[in-house]
């Protein structure tokens, strides 16, 4: 068996490492009774961060790529572009739930950073 792979997180590598020498150390022949399940939990946990750095990057280049593409349709349209955003009579709601769903994500984003680092 071959040891995961963990080019982006050096500590995690050193601890499996660390796991590795400790279990060989161990006199006797037989593992320790939870080695395969905290071989599993170590694995896991890696595999776990790695998806989690994916979802981070596919976000933050879906975000820039809409940025990109405001940018793009202000430059091309002009003052049609900002001449179709003003409010027209009975459109206040949207505001408003713009305003609601920017909050969400905000809240969601932050709720996450604080829960990683942890």
């Amino acid at each position: 068996m071959s040891s995961p792979d963990f080019k982006d997180d050096p500590q995690q590598r050193d601890e499996w490492h660390r796991f590795v020498h400790r279990a060989l150390r161990e006199r006797g022949d037989a593992l320790p009774e939870n080695f395969a399940a905290q071989t599993a939990a170590l694995v896991e946990s890696a595999v776990r961060r790695s998806s989690d750095r994916l979802e981070s990057w596919l976000q933050r280049a879906l975000v820039a790529t809409l940025l990109i593409a405001a940018g793009v349709t202000l430059y091309v349209m002009g003052g049609r572009a900002l001449a179709a955003l003003t409010p027209s009579p009975g459109s206040g709601w949207i505001y408003t739930v713009a305003l609601c769903l920017g909050l969400s994500v905000a809240t969601q984003h932050f709720v996450r950073r604080r829960e990683s680092h942890r």
